[in-house]
């Protein structure tokens, strides 16, 4: 089993995939439910490659896919988010796990703050500012 969902809505029905075994975190079921809502990987943006670094020989084959970039993240104008829900750990998919798959480029940015939201059950102001852009929702100051 596994954990997975399109990136926005795909038609007249969502197929949204939490294996209970794997996926039953909270972290894990908002970060598939935001890809319903149309957010992508934070490191899948057409500019990642200016904020971190995939390192291809430590990805597991099977998912080199899954660190492919896209010109379809509509929010290209805010700033990068490490911390985002939405982001890969520096670890995610590697074939040894004490090895990374993803570095950050900046010297202020730890491994350990890829993701970080995730494990801390929280999104970001970022990844709430994108829902907002996305829907066009009005942003209370």
């Amino acid at each position: 089993g596994s954990c997975f969902s399109e990136v926005g809505m795909s038609g007249l029905r969502q197929l949204v995939s939490l294996n209970f075994e794997v996926c039953a975190t909270y972290g894990t079921i908002v970060h598939e439910l935001l890809h319903v809502l149309g957010l992508w990987h934070e490191q899948s943006r057409a500019d990642r490659d200016r904020y971190v670094r995939v390192v291809w020989n430590n990805v597991v084959p099977r998912f080199k896919a899954n660190f492919m970039k896209t010109n379809r993240v509509p929010y290209l104008n805010e700033d990068y988010d490490y911390e985002s829900i939405m982001h890969y750990f520096f670890n995610a998919f590697s074939k040894d796990p004490e090895q990374a798959t993803l570095v950050p480029r900046s010297r202020g940015i730890e491994l350990f703050n890829l993701g970080l939201a995730f494990k801390e059950n929280r999104m970001t102001k970022v990844d709430i500012h994108k829902l907002n852009t996305i829907y066009r929702c009005p942003v209370d100051t």
